[in-house]
């Protein structure tokens, strides 16, 4: 009774989200079950394994991505002929099938995340010798679904946010992980490297002067 009228009071102020944390909840359970099983699996046998889930991702979506890749030559060649009209009907249409990718993919993404964490959270394991805690995907499952989440310093932010970011970058087009500093982004960049890199996944920080420096541990920048 206590947490019912809790989760009331949270609602009523817009704080906290009792349906999506459940559904976190059992995105964790589902994330551990399929982990436990690649134990034995080799670091390539990982990586292939979500080349296996990107590559369904493509396949799903690759239809509605042809139409906005027409869509948007028929806007560069109504810019041409300078008529508003065709113009912006071209606009719309292209602006349309945006949204319509962007929740196609979403949706199998979502689809595919208990997998993708599991793979992220053995790669971390084996990589960083630091496996997610359950609370650190939680914080990962919200993030994908487009919640805020609030992390004290030490309760492990940068880890929470592997998981999601590279589910993110399986849609080809990269992630930007955005922190406080200029010193954490690279840090945290140098840090999560392996973790990346081992799932076939390349890392970037991009510093003050608008540049971008590679990171390729153990070598350096």
């Amino acid at each position: 009774q206590v947490k019912r009228l809790w989760n009331k009071m949270q609602a009523m102020a817009g704080v906290g989200d009792p349906g999506s944390i459940r559904r976190a909840d059992e995105i964790v359970g589902q994330t551990r079950d399929i982990e436990a099983g690649l134990k034995d699996k080799s670091d390539d046998q990982l990586r292939g394994q979500l080349g296996e889930l990107k590559a369904g991702v493509d396949a799903a979506t690759a239809d509605k991505r042809g139409e906005l890749s027409a869509a948007r030559k028929e806007l560069q060649a109504a810019k041409s002929g300078a008529d508003e009209e065709k113009i912006g009907a071209a606009k719309k249409k292209v602006d349309g099938l945006v949204r319509e990718v962007n929740k196609l993919e979403f949706e199998e993404m979502d689809k595919i995340m208990p997998q993708v964490f599991a793979l992220t959270s053995e790669t971390s394991a084996r990589q960083l010798k630091k496996r997610p805690y359950d609370v650190q995907l939680m914080a990962g499952t919200l993030l994908q679904r487009g919640k805020v989440v609030e992390q004290y310093t030490g309760e492990g932010k940068t880890i929470s946010a592997l998981a999601p970011t590279v589910l993110a970058a399986q849609n080809g087009r990269g992630v930007h992980v955005a922190t406080s500093s200029n010193y954490l982004a690279k840090r945290d960049a140098i840090e999560m490297a392996p973790v990346y890199n081992a799932l076939g996944l390349s890392v970037a920080a991009l510093t003050p002067d608008g540049k971008a420096v590679r990171i390729n541990p153990p070598d350096g920048e």
